[in-house]
C-alpha cells in the first residue's frame, strides 16, 4: 500500500487517510509517505503514544487541505468511514473542492488522487 501511495504521490502533494486510524496502512515503511503532508495530523504517533496519532481539528483540516492542488485519499476497501466531524471535513472538502484523477486498488485499499 505504502508503494502505491508513493507512485501516485508527488512530492509535496497532500495526503489523507480515511479514516484516520488507517494511517497504519502505510505505518511499516514511512519513508514511502516522507514527501507527502498528511493534512490532518497533529501529533504523529511516536509523539502522541498511540498507532494512528492525533488529528487536528476538522476545521483545520479543511483549511489545510484547500492549500494544495493534489491531494492522495488512502482508503481501507470495505470499511465505512466514522462520521466523526474530522472524517465529514475530509469527505466534504474532497467532494466539494477536489476532481478525481484516478484510483488504484492494492491489498483491500484504494488510493485516489
Amino acid at each position: 500500500i505504502g508503494a502505491a501511495v508513493r507512485e501516485a504521490g508527488r512530492p509535496g502533494d497532500g495526503l489523507l487517510y480515511l479514516p484516520g486510524q488507517h494511517r497504519t496502512l502505510t505505518a511499516a515503511t514511512p519513508e514511502d509517505t516522507r514527501l507527502l503532508t498528511d493534512l490532518a495530523l497533529a501529533q504523529d504517533p511516536v509523539s502522541s503514544n498511540t498507532l494512528a496519532g492525533v488529528e487536528l481539528p476538522a476545521r483545520a483540516i479543511a483549511a489545510r487541505m484547500l492549500d494544495f492542488d493534489r491531494i492522495v485519499a488512502v482508503r481501507a476497501g470495505g470499511v465505512n468511514a466514522p462520521t466523526n466531524a474530522q472524517e465529514k471535513a475530509k469527505t466534504s472538502t474532497l467532494r466539494r473542492y477536489f476532481h478525481e484523477y484516478g484510483t488504484t486498488h492494492v491489498h483491500g485499499a484504494r488510493i485516489t488522487v
